[in-house]
């Protein structure tokens, strides 16, 4: 039975249409963007698959080798008898990728960012982040105990003028800002960072793959950065995180992550998909042009056609405000009548008053579906 104020909670989240609904995705294939949600067939602009690695025959058949292998799950902790030899080879091949001397593996991003978080801070530390770091980023800060301040958005003016007065730790953004689909001023925070000695720790969930030399993102500054954290959940379109720096940190974090040490370890299978994921995003460099080319498009597209997109900067995620709670959910189901299935935000993932629609592109997307959507959008929005 629910408490008062929970009940008190959840009416309050009905009335304001903060409602959750979860869509059922009957089958998905290899080669298109088409999923079937309830038996009918939709143009999926909500994934964050951005190379369009689903289904790959060349992924599967490593995972149904690891199964057949290893079997099914792991069985216990990394630090009790779940760390397999798959799970050391795909940390030192990142780690090689990347350029940097020692790298980690998470379950998931989110255990990642609160295991980051938990490890390198404490209460007598001071960190600062980005107002919209993602949630995972602001639980692990608020689970160290570290004293948290954060400055208004990409805002690096605001940022330093914090910096003087607190003496930072840590600093703390992502890369590509998942709700807004802008990227951060890495160069620019890098060097307030360096002023004010402060470690500074980046989560490049969505620009992993995608942005930078070969899909290698933010390493290049893998010298200035306290450490890396590398959820692969989107274009590597499986499930973990990479936690990747200097020796030190991550055996730091090694030791004192509570949420690495007590968690069942992925499948050592996953880990074999995950190897091959790697070389495929390696080698299949035309996934990378392809997505390039669908966001210049979109953009360009969007812009004729005057939809007001948050960002123009050049990553997968466009997004578009629309404010009002209830009217983004039905968009969203005009949308779905319609065969297009693109994703609703809503707060508390997005600030209040800014409910939007999230596009995500991949490289699987054609010229005819991205202007389909476009035209389908502005028929409702405008």
């Amino acid at each position: 039975m629910l408490s008062h104020n929970q009940e008190k909670r959840m009416v309050n989240w009905q009335q304001n249409n903060l409602m959750r609904q979860r869509h059922i995705i009957d089958n998905r294939h290899y080669g298109d963007n088409i999923i079937y949600i309830e038996g009918n067939p939709c143009l999926n602009f909500a994934s964050n698959d951005y190379l369009g690695l689903v289904q790959h025959p060349t992924v599967n058949a490593a995972m149904i080798a690891g199964v057949k292998q290893y079997g099914i799950g792991s069985g216990a902790s990394a630090m009790v008898a779940g760390y397999f030899n798959e799970h050391d080879s795909i940390e030192q091949e990142f780690a090689q990728w990347l350029g940097c001397e020692r790298a980690i593996l998470f379950s998931s991003g989110y255990s990642a960012n609160i295991g980051v978080m938990t490890a390198l801070l404490g209460r007598d530390d001071t960190v600062i982040s980005d107002k919209l770091c993602h949630a995972s980023l602001l639980d692990g800060i608020q689970l160290s105990r570290a004293k948290h301040y954060r400055y208004q958005h990409n805002d690096v003016a605001h940022l330093q003028k914090i910096a003087c007065k607190v003496k930072p730790n840590m600093i703390v953004s992502e890369n590509i800002f998942s709700m807004q689909g802008d990227i951060a001023p890495i160069a620019e925070l890098i060097a307030v960072a360096e002023e004010h000695q402060a470690g500074l720790v980046i989560d490049d969930a969505h620009g992993i793959g995608v942005l930078g030399c070969d899909g290698r993102s933010i390493s290049e500054y893998k010298s200035k950065l306290l450490c890396m954290v590398m959820p692969l959940g989107k274009a590597f379109n499986s499930m973990g995180a990479i936690v990747a720096g200097d020796s030190k940190i991550i055996e730091s974090i090694l030791q004192f992550s509570r949420s690495y040490i007590y968690s069942t370890a992925l499948p050592p299978a996953l880990c074999s998909a995950l190897r091959t994921t790697l070389q495929i995003i390696q080698k299949e460099t035309w996934r990378r042009d392809a997505l390039n080319d669908n966001i210049d498009f979109f953009n360009a597209k969007a812009l004729a056609r005057k939809l007001p997109l948050v960002s123009m900067n050049k990553t997968p995620i466009r997004v578009l405000i629309i404010g009002d709670n209830q009217k983004v959910i039905w968009l969203q189901e005009q949308l779905l009548k319609q065969g297009i299935y693109i994703a609703a935000i809503r707060p508390p993932t997005v600030p209040k008053n800014s409910a939007c629609l999230r596009i995500s592109l991949n490289s699987l997307h054609t010229k005819t579906e991205i202007v389909c959507v476009l035209d389908k959008i502005c028929e409702y929005y405008l």
